[in-house]
């Protein structure tokens, strides 16, 4: 009567393999989770590129539409001033953007020349007598 107590073989065996069993559930939970963690992630990641492109997106389109404003407040003012005659087409030099001789009344603005651009509607940039 010394191992009454103890497990028969076979019920450890099943003690055994029910855990076993239990083990082999447990790691799949897990690997499950890790997976569903790992998908919410990327999701969460996608939406956040999304998000920050419909972003770009919207302020390329308001600087788009500013600029189109821009313009067309320009040209209806170039317009106006064309039919009260204050401004004739020849009177107006065509500059390159950005040059050193915006600005001032200095130079011949011959490095300047064949670069249409854009129109100056600058008095300083208009041919006078005398002014070359």
């Amino acid at each position: 009567m010394s191992g009454w107590h103890e497990e028969s073989e076979s019920t450890e065996a099943k003690r055994k393999r029910r855990e076993k069993k239990e083990k082999r559930r447990e790691k799949k939970e897990k690997r499950r989770e890790k997976k569903e963690k790992r998908r919410e992630k990327k999701e969460k990641r996608r939406e956040k590129k999304e998000k920050r492109r419909e972003k770009k997106e919207k302020r390329r389109e308001k600087k788009e539409k500013r600029r189109e404003k821009k313009e067309k407040r320009r040209e209806k003012k170039e317009k106006r001033r064309r039919e009260r005659g204050e401004l004739e087409v020849s009177d107006v030099w065509t500059i390159k953007e950005g040059s050193e001789l915006e600005g001032s009344a200095g130079g011949s603005g011959e490095e300047n020349k064949g670069h249409k651009v854009r129109k100056v509607h600058n008095p300083y940039f208009r041919k006078r007598e005398g002014w070359q």
